[in-house]
């Protein structure tokens, strides 16, 4: 899991698939490999993104990535304290 205040850093992306899903709306699976602070970490995500638009589809694809991690690692963070405090409910205090 990544830390919530840790700020991952895109170092790569590669396309895995890519398949038309609409007029001009493309659905990409792609790989990802984060820099962070504990290191490297891989990520898999399936992205949409427009056909056409400013910028290359390359860019497009790493600015939809970084919303999209944003929004991963909220989820994830909701989730990790959510169990924590049902762990914590469920545990019988030592004292």
């Amino acid at each position: 899991m990544l830390r919530p205040d840790a700020s991952p850093e895109l170092a790569d992306l590669e396309i895995r698939r890519l398949r038309q899903v609409g007029p001009g709306l493309l659905e990409v699976d792609v790989s990802l490999l984060l820099k962070t602070g504990a290191g490297l970490q891989a990520r898999n995500l399936t992205l949409a993104v427009s056909e056409g638009g400013g910028g290359t589809l390359r860019d497009r694809l790493r600015d939809e990535a970084r919303l999209m991690l944003g929004a991963a690692m909220r989820m994830e963070k909701f989730c990790y304290e959510a169990m924590s405090l049902a762990d914590r409910q469920v545990r019988p205090s030592a004292a």
